[in-house]
């Protein structure tokens, strides 16, 4: 089983990491929902790309635009995957 890394760097912090499932009528697999918390805890603005990597080297990636002080929440659904 491969392990998991979260970071952050700068002025923005990651918090409340979240992963949900979906296993399909067999158990055999399942869809995953990854999220996560970010938040400016400086008072400018900032702009930060949310990177991760899922199962069978599945690359995401979302940009996040956040006001001083705001935090929003970054979402990956298989939807958001799908080929």
């Amino acid at each position: 089983m491969e392990g998991s890394l979260l970071r952050s760097s700068g002025d923005v912090t990651v918090r409340n990491p979240f992963v949900s499932s979906k296993p399909d009528a067999e158990y055999k697999t399942a869809e995953l929902t990854i999220s996560w918390e970010v938040r400016n805890v400086s008072n400018e603005a900032s702009r930060k790309a949310c990177c991760g990597r899922e199962v069978e080297d599945i690359e995401l990636q979302q940009t996040v635009e956040l006001s001083g002080g705001e935090s929003k929440t970054v979402k990956f659904a298989p939807e958001q995957s799908q080929n």
